[in-house]
């Protein structure tokens, strides 16, 4: 099975000069989309050349025949033209299948991008799709590495870096929604002015104290079995229109590396030190390992199994989302 090709694998392509002919965008991560849409067109045609060789439809309004139109129009002073088909999942069958047909014989002047949002790409047209297009997967990469690797990304574009573990820092603060990352990083370019350094103390004067309260915060009041101040944070992250998924899966997390740090603690009698070097903890994390001490090793099945049957509610039940959370966040403090 080939590797999906995902976001970042798009960029290095691009900085490698590697242009394909056709594309095709899927998953439902729009941000990302967006700023891959973008990246390409400034590769391919020059900003002042765009309104003669860019043609954007979206399926739910166009067909196959304007598509193609636009596909067979030739580039104006530029070597190629871009014809974007989003939302290829609204299209009419008939006309999928003409695209099908076309991307046989691809025209070579016309780069042709075909996106679409979550599908399923088991059916017979997508897998033909699949095999005969290079696809890029645009997930919700719920995943702390993906968000740096972005953050550093988005600061080498603007000729800065981040230093030691700043970039941690700032998704610990902010969270793994790239479109959060964005908005608080073009506060961060203004905070920085000419200086191209991102400091730990920089993440922490211009984004820590600018938020009132975040998942982290919840994380520490949850481990000190604070329920009154846990119920409040938790009240505050869901006014401000905070995942309740996403609050789930970095509470998963973050009792997975208390429950690693508990087992090397207690069970391998490693000291602190000892215990940073061997789970290669980051930044935050390290701060974990004093939290971990408030459980014993048994307590984290339990744990896991409300977080797990929370997850569950939230997919499933009638239940309000707010009440599931709040029954969570009572069992946890209540366990051990």
């Amino acid at each position: 099975m080939k590797r999906k090709l995902k976001y970042f694998d798009l960029l290095n392509e691009l900085n490698a000069g590697k242009i394909h002919n056709i594309y095709f965008f899927t998953e439902e991560e729009s941000f990302l989309k967006d700023k891959a849409f973008n990246i390409l067109q400034e590769k391919i045609i020059s900003h002042k050349y765009e309104d003669f060789n860019l043609s954007i439809f979206y399926g739910e309004e166009t067909n196959a025949n304007e598509v193609f139109e636009a596909l067979q129009t030739p580039p104006i002073l530029s070597e190629k033209r871009l014809v974007v088909l989003r939302n290829f999942q609204e299209l009419h069958i008939s006309h999928k299948n003409k695209i099908l047909n076309y991307i046989k014989h691809p025209i070579p002047e016309s780069i042709f991008v075909i996106e679409s949002g979550k599908v399923n790409l088991k059916t017979e047209l997508y897998k033909k799709l699949v095999k005969d297009v290079p696809t890029y997967y645009f997930y919700h990469l719920y995943n702390a590495a993906a968000a740096i690797q972005f953050l550093q990304g988005e600061a080498k574009n603007q000729h800065k870096f981040f230093q030691n573990e700043a970039a941690n820092l700032m998704v610990d603060y902010i969270g793994l929604s790239y479109q959060d990352l964005n908005s608080e990083f073009q506060k961060l370019l203004i905070h920085l002015g000419e200086k191209n350094k991102i400091s730990v103390d920089d993440i922490k004067t211009c984004i820590g104290f600018s938020k009132k309260n975040n998942i982290y915060e919840l994380q520490n009041t949850l481990a000190k079995k604070d329920i009154k101040s846990s119920l409040k944070i938790l009240e505050n992250l869901l006014d401000n229109s905070v995942s309740e998924v996403l609050i789930i899966i970095m509470l998963t997390g973050f009792f997975k590396t208390l429950w690693k740090i508990s087992v090397h603690q207690k069970l391998k009698k490693q000291n602190s030190q000892e215990i940073e070097k061997t789970l290669n903890l980051g930044f935050f994390s390290k701060k974990f390992i004093p939290l971990a001490k408030r459980f014993q090793t048994n307590d984290f099945p339990e744990i896991f199994h409300i977080l797990l049957n929370a997850d569950q509610q939230l997919k499933s039940a009638s239940i309000p989302r707010k009440i599931i959370l709040e029954i969570m966040i009572y069992k946890i403090c209540r366990n051990g």
